[in-house]
């Protein structure tokens, strides 16, 4: 039987939209607060109806954006970032 409750999705995700610039959605305040004091991103977006969501382009791989998010997460064991 499938769960009723709410799925926790991902609080991040990262594709390559051009060449040069990867897309960044963050889903976490902390999360997004720390990525955008990095060299190179830059706020491209946020959402403004329902939950927390920045967009940001960043001249950085996907995989250095995957590694960079995965050692801000790691040890919490919730997905949000720590601080």
């Amino acid at each position: 039987m499938k769960s009723k409750g709410k799925t926790q999705r991902k609080p991040w995700v990262a594709w390559r939209s051009d060449e040069k610039c990867v897309r960044v959605q963050v889903h976490e305040p902390v999360l997004a607060k720390a990525f955008a004091k990095l060299k190179g991103v830059t706020l491209a977006g946020y959402g403004v109806v329902g939950g927390y969501l920045r967009l940001f382009a960043a001249t950085m791989s996907v995989p250095e954006v995957e590694a960079w998010m995965k050692h801000q997460v790691a040890g919490t064991g919730t997905g949000r970032a720590t601080s």
